[in-house]
Parts: structure tokens; C-alpha cells; sequence
């Protein structure tokens, strides 16, 4: 058995060559899309405003956790909206809403080195050591480690529709619902079968491939020493998949998941909780998938942390895996996060403190304090106090192992700051946040030495049709919101509200009037019987100068 290993010496480089553009820079969708990433270990935690406001929607919020060796769960400080994300072996990849691309993490194979100018970007994958990306003209650009031809596209490529990325080989599915596959094919995972047609989905494992059918069905090719190609008896009706190093996980249209393959730390038992499955990922040896109500489980491997999920996500929309590391994009509630420029380096001779002014007098849910600190912390007696407007709210990196001494990469910690507690503080707009070190804590161990202090406040909290989530989730996930103003217009508006003007009145009456009998009509038919008739002017005249 051959199998790639890990010896990188003296490798190509070379990437893709690629047609690249000049990208506008637009504010073409309604809201603000932002990114908030949240680590563990020792990664960072930086969100930026999606406009000059400093009000974030976080409906496209990030959070990782894991191993954070190479900086993989270190989001970048200028990163700022993100609708979608990969996970390589030890890199992240973000595809931003104006359509470009931000990676992060290792960059050993230049994986995190994006084309200059690439844009128009719709999709994104990432290998272990390469990323590739796809247009929205559905051609491929691809980038990072080259060596076995996985980043240069062939030529008779076209019309691409999705794309998946593996230890060294690329797959394409394209507009006609056939697939291609190039790159390391050591193991046949790029020999697409013969007349393998109607395909709606691709996935790249290590060493193995992934075709999900229009009628439900797998197939697979490639490394199967495990199984992993060889879809179990009964599983029929799938709706997502995901290859791992050398497991499949599927979802079957009842939420149902199903894995396959090795089973060497678990990666391939699913845990009895999950029953649900909305969205699903593999990576190296762990899974993670998404649940109906937003929530994540994961299993498998979790020597690094890796399945450790975060105890504050809300509702994720996907994840990705990679080899230690889990990423997940969610939509959470609208957020105010302020930062302190770099403070610099921290000890038992230096505070350090910030102000946060125009601050809202009222938030929704409790206020937290992040720090992003690199210095003196490896030791239980070395911590910062942190207080506010000269009141103490607690003490952060005072526990063992929750700080490196001199990390490449800021530790993080926070503390939460109570409503009523914020209230008082904010009444004059202005909070004062003050870092001081303990006594052993030195200010010149650390020559990268660094402070950063991050306010987050989350806004009121609008969820009007009870349904546990807040409206700007239900908006991305369907819910009509024509005006644009971040309320569910079936909440705003009075029914026969036609022209959405807060009240029901002759106005309306003239729209209805002028549908009279139009079939299939989005506006007029408030019965959704399919007509415009009789029954829905009696819904209107019995909303008569009703109010939204």
C-alpha cells in the first residue's frame, strides 16, 4: 500500500495560472454581514463592521476551535463579512460577501496565498495543502501545494458548479451533472467511474471520492481499504455528504446520519443525539454536524480539542473539519463590538486601559470583556485584573494551562458583565476598561508583548414570532422582509398590509382590486387559495385600519 506522506522537501510551488480582475468594492446586500471569530487554545478573536457603523449583524459569524498550531483559528484583523468557510489540514479559508477570499493559518504550501485580484468568487475548498476557488463565470482558480498537478485545471473543464478539495487531488462537478477529478490518483481517486451522470454533490476525502446522485445515491471511488467507497446496505435517500481521511459521513433526508469507513477514535459512531442533521463535515479523524435547532455535535478524535464545541455558539448554518480543527458558520444575534488599538506589552509595572465611548444605554443580554493577550501568563500567579470605570468585575488567565508564556498567537479570555452592571456603567456613554497585572506578571519577558481589549454588546434581542431564533436569522433563512428593515413583515405588517405602509386603508383596497382574479399572486392572495377573489377582500376589509 502506498499512501502520501508528509516529506515536503523540495516541492513545486507553482500555482494555477488564473485570469484575476480588480473588484468593486459594493454594499450590495440588505443588513450587515460580519464576522466574529471566537477561539480556544491560543487563538484570537477580532470582528470588524461590515460598514463605518460600528454595529455588527453577526448573521455571519465565525467561531473555531482546536488546534490553533499555525494560526489556523486565528482570524485575521481586517477579515470582515463572510459568507462561507473551509477548512484545510492547518489553514482556514473565508469567502467574504463581496465575493473575494481571505485565508488564514499555515501557508508552508502557499495555501494561503490567494491569486492578487481574485474576485467574483461564489464557492471555496480546501485540500490539506491547497485551496481552490470558483467563479462565478464557473471557472476554477486554485492555489498552494502543486506537486502532483491538483491546483492546474484541465482544459476541458467547464461550466463548474461546485468543487471539493483532498490531501492532494481536486474534484468538479459540473453544469452537466458530470464530474471531474485531477491531481494525486495514486489510489484511483481521481478515475471517475465510467458514465457516472445526474451528480448534485461532491465531497474530497484523503484519498477517496464522493459522488451523491439526483435519486439519493453514492458513489464512491478511490483509496477503500476501510469501506469508505462502499456506500452500507439500505442507506438510500441521502441529501449531504463529506469524506473525511478515510471515513464518509452521510445525511438521509430524514436528518438521519450514517457514517462509514475507519473507525480508529470513534470518527464513525454516531452519537445517540443526533437524529436531525441538517449540515455535516469530516475531517481528519472527528465529524461534526449541525442539528435542526442550530446546534453542533461532534465526535471522534478530540486529543486537540477538536469535537470541544464552544458552550456559547447559537445557530450554526454549516461547518467545516480539518485535521484538529473545527470551524463554524452561524447566525446569531445582532452585535456592538468595540477594540482597543494594540495596548502593547502588559506587567507588573504597566497598566494598561482603554475607553469605550458612545455606548448604548441599554443591550439586550449580558455584556462581555475579551482579552487578547501575549506575555507572561504560563504560571497560576500570573493574571491580569481587569476593571471597569475603576471597579474590579474578576481576574482572567488564572487557571492553569489557560495562557502560553510569550505564545506566537494572543491568548484569549473574557468575562461577562451583567446588565444591570453595564447599565450603571454606560449611563454617561463612556466606560473606562483597565488591565492590571499581578505582581510576578514581568513586562519585558515578552518581546512580541501585546494587549488588545474587545467590548461586545449584544442589541436587543428581536424575535417576534417566537420561535426561538432572532429575526435577521429567520430573514437569511427565507422569511420575507421587503422593506429591508430587519423585521419579519408578517410580524410588521397588519394582513392586507399590501403596500406595506403600517395600516390597512383604501390603498390596499386599490392593489387587491387591480389584482382581482390573478392567479398565483404573492400579494393579493391572503387566503393562498391560488386566486385573488371574494375571500381575500373579506381578510382585508376585516383588517381595516389595522396597524402593523
Amino acid at each position: 500500500m502506498h499512501r502520501p506522506t508528509m516529506n515536503f522537501h523540495r516541492l513545486d510551488f507553482r500555482m494555477q495560472a488564473t485570469t484575476v480582475c480588480a473588484c468593486a468594492q459594493t454594499n450590495s446586500f440588505k443588513g450587515v454581514r460580519a464576522l466574529l471569530s471566537r477561539t480556544i487554545l491560543q487563538g484570537s478573536s477580532i470582528a470588524i463592521a461590515c460598514s463605518i457603523s460600528n454595529t455588527l449583524h453577526a448573521d455571519g459569524t465565525v467561531n473555531c476551535w482546536g488546534s490553533n498550531e499555525y494560526g489556523q483559528c486565528s482570524t485575521p484583523l481586517t477579515l470582515g463579512c463572510v459568507k462561507a468557510i473551509a477548512a484545510g489540514s492547518a489553514h482556514t479559508v473565508a469567502l467574504k460577501a463581496d465575493g473575494t477570499v481571505v485565508c488564514w493559518g499555515s501557508n508552508e504550501m502557499w495555501q494561503c496565498t490567494a491569486p492578487g485580484g481574485l474576485c467574483n468568487v461564489s464557492a471555496i475548498a480546501a485540500g490539506y495543502f491547497h485551496t481552490v476557488a470558483l467563479k462565478a463565470d464557473r471557472t476554477i482558480a486554485a492555489w498552494g501545494f502543486n506537486n502532483f498537478g491538483q491546483c492546474n485545471t484541465p482544459d476541458d473543464l467547464e461550466g463548474v458548479m461546485a468543487i471539493s478539495a483532498g490531501w492532494g487531488h481536486t474534484v468538479a462537478l459540473q453544469v452537466d451533472g458530470t464530474v471531474m477529478s485531477w491531481g494525486y490518483n495514486y489510489h484511483g481517486q481521481c478515475n471517475v467511474p465510467a458514465g457516472l451522470t445526474d451528480v448534485i454533490a461532491i465531497a474530497a476525502g484523503y484519498t477517496h471520492s464522493l459522488a451523491l446522485k439526483a435519486n439519493g445515491t453514492i458513489v464512491g471511488w478511490g483509496y477503500d481499504n476501510y469501506g469508505q467507497c462502499t456506500t452500507p446496505g439500505g442507506v438510500t435517500d441521502v441529501r449531504a455528504i463529506a469524506a473525511g481521511v478515510d471515513h464518509t459521513v452521510v445525511i438521509q433526508e430524514d436528518g438521519a446520519l450514517v457514517c462509514w469507513g475507519q473507525n480508529s477514535h470513534g470518527q464513525s459512531t454516531i452519537p445517540m443525539n443526533v437524529s436531525d442533521a441538517t449540515a455535516v463535515a469530516a475531517g481528519g479523524y472527528h465529524s461534526v454536524a449541525v442539528k435542526s435547532d442550530g446546534s453542533v455535535v461532534c465526535w471522534g478524535n478530540n486529543e486537540l480539542n477538536q469535537c470541544a464545541v464552544l458552550a456559547d455558539l447559537d445557530i450554526v448554518t454549516s461547518v467545516a473539519a480539518g485535521s484538529v480543527h473545527t470551524v463554524a458558520l452561524l447566525c446569531w444575534l445582532s452585535v456592538d463590538v468595540r477594540h482597543s488599538p494594540n495596548l502593547g506589552a502588559f506587567g507588573n509595572d504597566v497598566v494598561r486601559q482603554h475607553a469605550f465611548t458612545a455606548l448604548p444605554a441599554t443591550i439586550g443580554e449580558p455584556a462581555t470583556v475579551t482579552l487578547f493577550a501575549t506575555g507572561d501568563l504560563d504560571l497560576t500567579d500570573e493574571f491580569l485584573t481587569v476593571k471597569l470605570d475603576g471597579v474590579s468585575i474578576g481576574t482572567m488567565f488564572d487557571t492553569e494551562n489557560s495562557a502560553s508564556d510569550c505564545p506566537t498567537f494572543p491568548s484569549r479570555a473574557q468575562l461577562m458583565v451583567d446588565t444591570n452592571t453595564y447599565a450603571a456603567l454606560a449611563a454617561d456613554g463612556v466606560i473606562m476598561v483597565t488591565v492590571e497585572s499581578s505582581s510576578s506578571v514581568s513586562s519585558t519577558q515578552c518581546s512580541n508583548g501585546s494587549l488588545v481589549i474587545q467590548l461586545e454588546l449584544p442589541e436587543l434581542y428581536n424575535d417576534c414570532n417566537d420561535n426561538g431564533r432572532n429575526d435577521s436569522c429567520d430573514i437569511d433563512a427565507g422569511a420575507v422582509d421587503i422593506d429591508g428593515d430587519g423585521r419579519i413583515d408578517a410580524c410588521e405588517y397588519a394582513t392586507g398590509d399590501l403596500n406595506l405602509d403600517g395600516s390597512v386603508g383604501g390603498a390596499d383596497l386599490a392593489i387587491m382590486l387591480s389584482l382581482w382574479g390573478a392567479e398565483d399572486s404573492i400579494m393579493g392572495d391572503l387566503d393562498n387559495d391560488g386566486v385573488v377573489s371574494a375571500a381575500d377582500l373579506a381578510i382585508l376589509l376585516a383588517s381595516w385600519n389595522s396597524f402593523g
